[in-house]
């Protein structure tokens, strides 16, 4: 069966310190660990596709790590690319759900 993830990988930094700083706000990863996910190209944040808490979490960590200049690649589904405006409109759709169902209790 196929995973159904959003995730986020690194794929080039100029500060490790600040790529650091930054996804530890996310994932309590030890700074060798995290080095070695982008060396691997692996997931340095990884939730399902459903989490809509995740979901968030990509989409701040994503920005937070453009603003300082880091390349980003971000992927959900079966693992293929995506885009951050993908990803948005899914946290979009996600709150509406939320909504609609608050406003039914």
């Amino acid at each position: 069966m196929m995973q159904l993830i959003v995730g986020l990988k690194v794929d080039d930094y100029k500060s490790l310190a600040k790529c650091v700083k930054i996804i530890r706000k996310f994932q309590n990863y030890s700074i060798s660990e995290i080095k070695n996910r982008i060396d691997n190209n692996d997931y340095i944040l990884c939730y399902d596709c459903a989490d809509d808490v995740g979901v968030k979490n990509v989409i701040s960590c994503y920005n937070q790590l453009t603003d300082l200049g880091v390349k980003v690649s971000l992927f959900e589904l079966d693992h293929r690319p995506t885009t951050i405006g993908m990803l948005q409109n899914r946290d979009c759709m996600y709150d509406e759900i939320s909504k609609e169902i608050d406003s039914e209790e």
